[in-house]
């Protein structure tokens, strides 16, 4: 994929505030396991938006 550098730079700061929040809440207990949930999870959620919207037709 040949994305534009500012979508990475989205992709890393939504990404870190998303991470900030679970850590605060502790939403899983275990920090490796929810830090690997949350990049599988978030990986794919933006991979999903990006091709269902902002991808060029």
């Amino acid at each position: 994929m040949n994305l534009p550098w500012y979508y990475y730079i989205i992709y890393v700061v939504v990404g870190t505030a998303l991470l900030s929040v679970l850590d605060k809440y502790k939403i899983i207990k275990s920090k490796r396991l929810r830090y690997f949930i949350f990049i599988v999870v978030y990986t794919l959620a933006c991979w999903g938006i990006y091709d269902l919207v902002l991808a060029p037709k």
